[in-house]
């Protein structure tokens, strides 16, 4: 999005809460759409205006960056598995993970490998008969998999510059990728 969009989107958040924004000095409002332009430019103009529309029609005080974020990701983004949901097919890779734990693993969503971790863990999962760990075993799975959903959507929130970021201070950048992205 650029600069001229976003005055457009405050434009219309101005309108929709006169109070929130009476006696904003123009300095201000020019922050205001740095700000926002700069948390928004990875995002179409037409989405964000839908997702803004969207919050007017649903909230009763105007929408944070955030929001207006979390309404983008919600509508576009297709819909995640609940952590029961999840602890299903876990269960049923579990079934035949003894000796085919790999390929079990493998058919698993993204999602719920990364929360398991590797394929070792199914077929320890397969393998544990003690009374009660069934259970155990899901509590676990569950926070796990909570947690790494919690990150995923936090890390999709974020401004591209601030993730380039990121992967060059944990060392993972890879550079081709960011020339090859910025070129698209």
């Amino acid at each position: 999005m650029t600069e001229k969009e976003t005055a457009k989107i405050m434009a219309v958040l101005k309108v929709a809460y006169p109070r929130y924004y009476q006696g904003l000095s123009v300095e201000e409002a020019k922050q205001a759409v740095a700000l926002w332009t700069s948390m928004l430019i990875d995002y179409q103009y037409e989405l964000v205006s839908k997702a803004v529309k969207a919050l007017i029609a649903t909230e009763k005080f105007p929408p944070t960056v955030a929001d207006v974020i979390e309404k983008i990701n919600l509508v576009t983004s297709k819909p995640q598995l609940s952590e029961i949901e999840a602890w299903g097919l876990v269960k049923k890779a579990i079934r035949n993970s003894t000796y085919h734990s790999e390929e079990e693993f493998n058919a698993l969503p993204q999602s719920i490998q990364d929360a398991i971790g590797n394929h070792g863990a199914l077929r320890e999962w397969a393998m544990s008969e003690e009374e009660g760990s069934e259970t155990v075993i899901a509590s676990n799975f569950m926070r796990s998999y909570r947690t790494k959903s919690k990150q995923t959507k936090e890390l999709k929130a974020l401004p591209s510059d601030v993730k380039e970021f990121m992967q060059i201070a944990s060392g993972s950048f890879d550079m081709q990728k960011a020339i090859k992205n910025k070129e698209e």
